[in-house]
């Protein structure tokens, strides 16, 4: 989930151009999308290798 933000933007019951809250464009969320992604699947990469080394639980 990405924050809204202020920028320009069309109303359309005003039928004008206005300062207003709005979804990032598609291409500044895809950006964030991908950095979060490559910050969080690393380390779960990394919990993940950690628990197989340490052996079946329970055994």
């Amino acid at each position: 989930m990405v924050e809204p933000q202020e920028r320009v933007i069309f109303e359309l019951w005003q039928r004008e151009n206005a300062v207003g809250i709005a979804m990032p464009p598609p291409d500044a969320v895809a950006e964030l999308i991908v950095s979060w992604l490559e910050a969080t699947l690393p380390a779960e990469a990394d919990a993940d290798a950690d628990a197989e080394a340490a052996g079946p639980a329970g055994a």
